[in-house]
């Protein structure tokens, strides 16, 4: 009997052949088990709240003692970076976080993920995936100028080496509220974290730096003149106690997604002026909005509340015409034209 042995042409064949399979059967390989781990936390997070909400009955509606308080950024920053879930799926950008946020203790969990949950002030739960990347290092307390005003700390000055730069919730133990004028600007900073302590941004804080985005802390309340101007943000959220977003605070971005929270009543001149807007969502709570705030942007739509008072260059002439024509109705307007020169429609 002749017994004949693989030749090297036919090794390669078959090699090539196993190649080929393992490159079809990876991807769908991968495909599911991502989607079992998807439906493992979002099973999960529905029995941790159900378990939460039987707590909280039996406990006067209080969480137990050894549940640790977190900041609102480190949920921030996994939700940016598509690694936070709730129980409706991942939580996107456009969803803004808000209220006090506590981390599930591991003796309340019975699950094998390996990642963090976290519960808010609404018996909401939030999965974490992913910690290490998601873990959020504050700069040393050295790394900034500062002054205490009673019980508060000031930040004036940023003379760090850092580029991508979180900023401390405490410095000397007490809370930093406020970022001062001028303190962060023209650092060639990359990314800034902003503690939930923080409620004032002062004027041109952040001016002319290469940010790319950006989440306002959900505690600020004032966003100054000038305070992100000359950056290069794509993506911004700002949180729902802002009041007021000084004059051109966010001038000459490159802003895309711009989520605006529900208790802005002012928006200054030139506020979002020469950016890449395409879709506008204002809130109901706003009253004014000066002069060429968002001009020099490729908005083709705009939702708009009542009788917010405008100028006749806030978005372009054309629309100012129609929104005063309809008697400053609440409704979405759209274009199929330009921005400025095309003509306004409401749905």
């Amino acid at each position: 009997m002749n017994k004949r042995g693989f030749t090297l042409v036919e090794l390669i064949v078959v090699i090539a052949v196993i190649g080929i399979l393992v490159l079809i059967a990876t991807p769908k390989l991968i495909g599911y088990t991502q989607e079992a781990k998807k439906t493992n936390i979002l099973n999960d997070i529905r029995v941790l709240e159900n378990k939460i909400e039987e707590y909280l009955i039996k406990n006067d509606d209080r969480l137990p003692n050894e549940f640790l308080d977190t900041e609102l950024i480190i949920l921030e920053t996994a939700q940016t970076e598509g690694k936070l879930y709730s129980v409706k799926g991942s939580v996107s950008v456009d969803n803004v976080l808000s209220g006090t946020f506590k981390e599930i203790h591991n003796n309340f969990i019975k699950s094998k993920l390996k990642g963090k949950f976290y519960v808010n002030n609404k018996a909401e739960v939030y999965y974490l995936d992913n910690i290490a990347s998601a873990e959020v290092v504050e700069n040393d307390p050295s790394d900034f100028a500062y002054m205490v005003v009673g019980n508060e700390i000031e930040i004036t000055n940023y003379h760090g080496s850092k580029k991508d730069v979180v900023i401390p919730a405490k410095i000397e133990d007490k809370p930093v509220i406020k970022i001062g004028d001028f303190s962060f600007r023209r650092k060639e900073l990359t990314s800034i974290k902003l503690p939930s302590t923080v409620i004032d941004i002062g004027i041109y804080a952040f001016e002319g730096n290469k940010l790319t985005t950006l989440n306002i802390s959900e505690n600020v309340i004032s966003i100054r003149e000038s305070s992100f101007r000359d950056n290069l943000l794509e993506t911004v959220r700002i949180g729902n106690k802002v009041t007021n977003i000084g004059d051109f605070a966010f001038d000459s971005n490159n802003l895309e997604l711009l989520t605006l929270g529900n208790n802005i009543t002012n928006i200054g001149v030139q506020a979002f002026y020469n950016n890449k807007l395409t879709n506008v969502i204002l809130p109901n709570s706003l009253k004014s909005i000066g002069q060429s705030a968002f001009r020099q942007n490729q908005i083709t739509s705009i939702t708009i509340g009542s009788n917010v008072e405008l100028f006749e260059y806030t978005f372009g002439e054309n629309f100012y015409n129609i929104y005063n024509n309809e008697a400053k109705t609440s409704a979405t307007y759209i274009t199929t034209g330009e921005q400025e020169a095309g003509t306004w429609i409401k749905q």
